[in-house]
């Protein structure tokens, strides 16, 4: 049997509710210290990027049209994105 190193790193991140009205709740399940979110819409075009530190969940709030968004969070070397659905 091989052993097999996964590149990247995994997250156990969630962002709920899914869709929204534009406001979600990001939870990191842990504290990290650096913690980088990006919203962009559809054409990528970025709509907000925040710093935060020494936090596990974060309360969002975007005001944007209708539509579908992806959410980039950062956070000591983790990363994910999660599409969300503002209705």
């Amino acid at each position: 049997m091989t052993n097999i190193e996964q590149s990247g790193s995994y997250s156990d991140f969630s962002l709920y509710p899914n869709p929204n009205d534009g406001q979600f709740f990001i939870d990191l399940k842990s504290e990290y210290q650096n913690v980088e979110v990006t919203v962009k819409d559809i054409a990528g075009r970025i709509i907000t990027r925040n710093q935060h530190s020494s936090v596990s969940a974060i309360p969002m709030k975007i005001d944007v049209s209708t539509g579908i968004y992806f959410v980039k969070i950062q956070a000591d070397g983790v990363s994910d994105v999660f599409k969300v659905i503002k209705y």
